[in-house]
């Protein structure tokens, strides 16, 4: 994909972030299932991932685009594969987002209640982006508040 980095400025930068900002959210994007992706790269970059202190992923499933350079790279990794590799990096992302919440567990921080109501509750987000949730109350709407954040 022509990236002009390698996974060792990566995991560089992301250190590096953690360095300065250490409560920081770290959200990333990953593709899988891209021509040419055998399962040892696959299984690499699964590694390499779970080795960073990242806090997310947003995981992309490889779609066959026409006139793109790619279609001339093989092995096609076939749409059931990509789906499960899919599946397993989903997981980590899982396993990754609570260890970030959990992390954050009795923290001080400011939120930014929204207007969305699910139920009997609002939510919102802290300057870290840390998910949160309270009793609606029309009067918090747009508003910051310093919270302590309780993962339940």
């Amino acid at each position: 994909m022509h990236r002009r980095y390698d996974t060792a400025l990566f995991a560089y930068k992301i250190n590096k972030i953690k360095q300065v900002m250490p409560n920081a959210f770290i959200g990333v994007d990953v593709m899988v299932g891209v021509r040419g992706e055998t399962l040892e790269l696959f299984e690499e970059c699964k590694a390499f991932i779970e080795s960073l202190d990242i806090s997310q992923l947003h995981v992309f499933t490889y779609s066959e685009r026409a006139g793109t350079k790619a279609l001339n790279i093989e092995p096609i990794v076939p749409v059931n594969e990509r789906r499960r590799r899919n599946e397993i990096l989903q997981q980590v992302s899982d396993a990754k987002l609570k260890a970030f919440y959990n992390s954050q567990q009795h923290k001080e921080a400011t939120v930014l209640w929204e207007d969305s109501k699910k139920g009997e509750n609002m939510h919102g987000f802290t300057e870290n982006y840390v998910k949160v949730e309270c009793k609606y109350d029309k009067t918090k709407v747009n508003t910051f508040e310093k919270i302590t954040i309780k993962i339940a």
